[in-house]
């Protein structure tokens, strides 16, 4: 008797085990592009998924932030005067972006974007 209730509870946290399997979501990847270059690497995605921050090379071969998102694709963020720019952070609604970049002179520089005032020092 003991044997066949084993067995029986063997059989049910099977069967748990495999429906928990079969009803998670699916996941897929999605690929983002570059901005004109050969590579992106994301660093940060916004807490409901929807936004993706990170880095890029364009055409020139230069490596600049992005903020992408599934209906605008892949934004180039600027520079605050250099080469290159690094985002590495985004708002939990993907509405603020932080990273940092070279200005003008050269030095490391903490920015902030939004789609109102772009990037900021």
């Amino acid at each position: 008797m003991i044997e066949g209730t084993l067995k029986h509870r063997v059989l049910l946290h099977a069967l748990f085990a495999a429906l928990a399997v079969t009803t998670a979501p699916a996941q897929r990847l999605t690929w983002l592009g570059t901005l004109g270059g050969d590579e992106s690497n994301a660093t940060a995605v916004s807490a409901d998924g929807s936004v993706v921050v990170g880095s890029a090379t364009n055409a020139a071969g230069k490596t600049h932030a992005f903020r992408w998102t599934a209906r605008g694709g892949m934004q180039d963020l600027g520079t605050l005067g250099g080469d290159e720019s690094y985002a590495t952070a985004v708002s939990a609604d993907g509405s603020v972006v932080v990273g940092w970049a070279p200005n003008a002179a050269g030095q490391k520089r903490a920015f902030r974007w939004t789609a109102q005032t772009g990037m900021q020092d």
